[in-house]
């Protein structure tokens, strides 16, 4: 009921965008993916980034999921990763598989995120425990302070949807509420183009 809510929020944020319907069909196939995807990018708006959704590339190439332009030439690209261990049902992983699914995904944007843009990563998540979110954010300040984001990428933020809605009754309603935790956190290593507002 939650997750419903959530989408039934965003939806009319993005509905009349152009790529829409490619937005719309992929949340049939990848609902985890899709959903990090309109969270971040009404995140990100709302901080007055203009975003920009991206396209599959001729012949199979790989391209980022959304992207700010920097100007004629280049784009800050936005990769988002939703993986099947971060998404209820499952149970939280230890902080070192954590810091290893990180360290995947950081790699998996290779071809998606480059050298020239830059970009950040979006790691989108719906785990149902407390204390999931100070465990990812402590993980992923551990691997900036230990040099482990590459300098392509200029921070990892993080959406995870709540499973859990608020819920409170009145006379003549019900008052549903849900909340989706979304953070980033920057790397220092990174000194390419900037242009990405995390408010």
């Amino acid at each position: 009921m939650a997750t419903l809510h959530t989408l039934l929020g965003l939806l009319p944020r993005w509905q009349h965008h152009e790529r829409f319907p490619a937005i719309r069909a992929a949340l049939l196939s990848e609902f985890n993916h899709s959903m990090a995807q309109l969270i971040a990018a009404s995140y990100l708006a709302e901080a007055g980034n203009r975003i920009g959704f991206g396209e599959p590339r001729a012949g199979g190439g790989r391209s980022p999921d959304m992207f700010i332009n920097l100007d004629a030439d280049r784009r800050h690209s936005i990769e988002v990763k939703a993986p099947a261990e971060l998404q209820w049902p499952v149970t939280m992983p230890s902080e070192d598989r954590l810091a290893r699914i990180v360290e995947e995904k950081l790699r998996a944007t290779r071809g998606q995120i480059t050298q020239d843009g830059g970009g950040v990563l979006v790691l989108g998540a719906s785990i149902a425990e407390p204390g999931f979110g100070a465990m990812i954010r402590r993980v992923i300040e551990q691997l900036a302070q230990n040099d482990r984001i590459p300098t392509r990428i200029s921070g990892i933020a993080v959406v995870s949807r709540s499973l859990r809605p608020d819920v409170r009754f009145a006379l003549s309603a019900l008052d549903l509420t849900t909340n989706s935790e979304v953070f980033a956190i920057r790397n220092a290593r990174y000194d390419g183009p900037g242009g990405l507002s995390v408010g």
